[in-house]
């Protein structure tokens, strides 16, 4: 009994074969043999004709046609190397994974069931079907009771798996060479980019407490894997879906980058990106079509792979952990804004007649004779580094909870710089996108001047109620220099009433008065007349351009200062009906000038008494153009230099446009 049993296992567990060198084949109906007709004609599906020869296929099963996904004799080949895999091995089940009921002629997303009872996905990409991830490679072939695909692979190639690890870039430090895991981080991998600029991955997993992301039954394939939290990612895509490439590495110390290539600027925790161009740097002509890291999962494996994620520019983007850190970006952007408002002032006075282009370089004439377009370089410039500055301030925002050490003046200065950032460009440009981030989200569209306007008064009421009475530091505002912007803003909006509260504020404070020797107002940094005063340098051609009419030393150039706040406020009260209260302001100015003072004004006279003085206080100080736009005088004034109405704003520079598809242009433009 015993001597029989091993047979009898041998047999039960291989399918001995009989004693029989032809062995009968299943039934042929007349679906089965349609298949097989159609493969006679298909050399290259002969180990699948082999196949389907084989197996038994009922009347039942085909009594509504049946959908046939034939793999080539080189993908059953490759399903089992090591068995030198053919047709006639294929067991009946996974012969029937490429089976369905029915006659399916595909054309879009849906899910089918094979006679195996095996899920089927099926997804299109562009002008691509894929079934489970597979390439279906002919479109219908046949008719009558059958509906003929043809695919890359077999469909019942084992899934694979793979854990991906992420680690957050930003938190590099000698001792941290990769950053530190990130738990919350979305990876997801996507077939081709088609499916990344339609934003419809194949797969996508959430790391775990360790920073992994795990990934199971994945169809084997190569990948692209993108990954990111919030503003940190691997790829980081232009308008024209192009990003630089990560070598997901960082560069460790300073002698490591000298001897790399590298982008301009980078220090030790920065990305290393590949010179794709193998040109000896890294620049934008090393950008590459996004996504670009791939991976590849293998067939019935477990793979692991790491992502580190950040920004382009890691040093730049990071969040501060010191007030150190924080007030040196401060300063750092308080003085690019400043270095901003020089363009802004010459703009301003040669679109205003306060200057013409002469003596000038000749791209500023664009601005003298209202020809400028879209395409302004210097336009671009303005809107460009007032983002790179606001960038900057969000980023000092968004690191104040865990800064380290006193932070009490360091957030209401912040905001303040941002305010006066926004309203800048908000004179000039109209409803702005509004961002806190550190970079500008991809999606963003432009706020209404409504919403901007009170965005910025926010900003600027938090500089105002902040502790700031008093500071020796030359970037950081003072509750009256926030009252003084307000009262600006509240002018340039129409609210008279708020615009004379605040101007009010600064002058019954008792500190500012009006400098009679008034050469001395651009001299001294903390004079009894600057409210507000940023730190920049005075180079060419700023500086023979700004002292016109300020003979002797000058070293800066007043965000705001008192003679302003004076002439908001009589503006503001001859808009109220107060004319008494708007003709003493009015005589304090035409005091320090020596200008004849007056008894009651009318409200014309007052308005025209206030147009004069501002001429003569403002000039060339980048007021004049927004006060002609403020006053409806522009027309007036500018129409015999190509003024049109739609110049009142400001063309939002293309390259922004192209950049952001939801940004909207500026009527007119």
């Amino acid at each position: 009994m015993k001597k029989l049993l091993l047979p009898l296992l041998v047999c039960g567990l291989f399918a001995c074969k009989k004693n029989n060198d032809n062995p009968q084949t299943p039934e042929t109906n007349a679906v089965k043999q349609e298949i097989l007709d159609v493969l006679a004609g298909k050399p290259t599906l002969s180990e699948f004709s082999a196949a389907i020869q084989k197996v038994s296929i009922t009347d039942a099963e085909t009594a509504n046609g049946l959908t046939i996904f034939a793999p080539s004799n080189d993908a059953i080949g490759a399903y089992d190397p090591g068995a030198k895999t053919m047709g006639k091995d294929l067991p009946d089940s996974t012969i029937k994974d490429h089976l369905v009921k029915g006659l399916i002629k595909l054309s879009k997303d849906t899910i089918l069931t094979a006679l195996s009872g095996k899920k089927l996905e099926v997804k299109k990409v562009g002008d691509t079907l894929y079934i489970n991830g597979i390439a279906i490679l002919s479109l219908p072939g046949a008719e009558g009771k059958i509906v003929f695909y043809t695919v890359a692979d077999i469909l019942s190639t084992p899934l694979g798996n793979t854990n991906v690890t992420v680690w957050d870039a930003t938190q590099w430090s000698t001792e941290k060479r990769n950053g530190a895991l990130l738990a919350g981080a979305t990876v997801s991998l996507y077939l081709t980019r088609e499916e990344y600029k339609n934003k419809t991955p194949r797969y996508t997993a959430v790391t775990n407490a360790n920073g992994v992301a795990t990934f199971t039954g994945v169809a084997p394939a190569e990948y692209f894997m993108v990954a990111g939290k919030g503003e940190l990612s691997n790829t980081w895509p232009d308008a024209n879906n192009s990003t630089l490439a990560s070598a997901d590495t960082l560069f460790q110390s300073t002698a490591e980058i000298a001897n790399s290539p590298a982008l301009a600027g980078a220090t030790p925790g920065d990305f290393k990106m590949l010179d794709l161009n193998q040109d000896g740097v890294v620049n934008n002509s090393d950008r590459a079509e996004a996504p670009y890291r791939k991976i590849t999962v293998g067939s019935g494996t477990t793979t692991s792979e790491k992502v580190l994620i950040g920004y382009p520019v890691n040093h730049t983007m990071t969040l501060l952990k010191t007030t150190v850190e924080a007030d040196s970006i401060l300063l750092k952007a308080a003085i690019q804004l400043g270095n901003v408002q020089k363009q802004l002032v010459i703009m301003d006075a040669v679109m205003s007649n306060d200057a013409d282009c002469n003596g000038l370089a000749s791209t500023w004439c664009a601005f003298d004779q209202f020809t400028f377009t879209a395409s302004d370089a210097t336009i671009f410039n303005i809107w460009a580094n007032h983002y790179a500055v606001i960038g900057q301030l969000n980023r000092i925002l968004l690191s104040l909870p865990a800064i380290q050490g006193d932070t009490l003046k360091l957030g209401p200065v912040t905001r303040s710089l941002r305010g006066l950032a926004y309203m800048q460009l908000a004179t000039y440009f109209g409803g702005l996108p509004i961002s806190t981030q550190i970079t500008m989200p991809a999606d963003i569209s432009r706020s209404s001047p409504e919403a901007t306007y009170a965005f910025i008064k926010n900003d600027l009421l938090a500089s105002a109620n902040g502790d700031l009475a008093g500071t020796d530091k030359e970037h950081y505002i003072t509750v009256f220099g926030a009252n003084a912007l307000l009262a600006r803003l509240s002018l340039n909006t129409g609210k008279y009433a708020d615009a004379a509260a605040y101007s009010k504020v600064v002058i019954n404070s008792g500190i500012y008065n009006l400098i009679g020797d008034t050469s001395a107002i651009y001299t001294e940094t903390f004079n009894t007349e600057t409210l507000y005063n940023i730190p920049r340098s005075y180079g060419s051609p700023f500086s023979q351009f700004f002292t016109v009419t300020r003979p002797g030393t000058v070293n800066f150039c007043p965000i705001i200062r008192y003679a302003e706040v004076l002439l908001i406020n009589a503006e503001a009260n001859v808009n109220l009906g107060d004319l008494e209260n708007a003709t003493n302001m009015i005589n304090q100015v035409r005091m320090r000038r020596n200008i004849q003072t007056t008894g009651l004004l009318t409200a014309d006279q007052a308005r025209e008494a206030i147009r004069v003085l501002r001429n003569r206080e403002s000039y060339r100080e980048g007021q004049t153009f927004s006060t002609l736009v403020r006053q409806n005088l522009a027309a007036q004034e500018l129409s015999n230099n190509g003024y049109k109405e739609y110049n009142k704003l400001l063309p939002i520079p293309l390259t922004y446009l192209n950049s952001y598809p939801n940004l909207t242009q500026n009527p007119g433009y």
